[in-house]
């Protein structure tokens, strides 16, 4: 499985998106939370075309040396924040987007 991190990034992902696409290929993007914000349609794209979405925290902190509750309670803000965000999108087989 291919991984690319800290996306999206409104240039490289794109194209990155354009390749695994044309080569079939599957890949998992592990995103930053305030760069989905800012390029959400990116990210659309990825999770149509089947690739999975991991996101590393929202600003890319290091967490490492943080309290495990501390680190946990931001995990959890992060994902109900991106939850948030794309809980009306709707995807259909085709790939295209229902609704958002």
């Amino acid at each position: 499985m291919l991984t690319f991190d800290d996306g999206p990034d409104p240039r490289w992902t794109p194209a990155i998106l354009d390749v695994l696409a044309r080569e079939h290929v599957p890949a998992t993007f592990f995103v930053i939370g305030s760069q989905v914000v800012e390029h959400p349609d990116v990210v659309y794209r990825a999770a149509e075309m089947g690739n999975e979405i991991g996101v590393h925290t929202y600003r890319h902190r290091e967490i490492a040396g943080q309290d495990a509750r501390a680190t946990d309670r931001a995990l959890e803000l992060l994902a109900a924040q991106l939850e948030q965000r794309f809980a009306a999108c709707r995807f259909s087989g085709t790939g295209e987007r229902r609704t958002c």
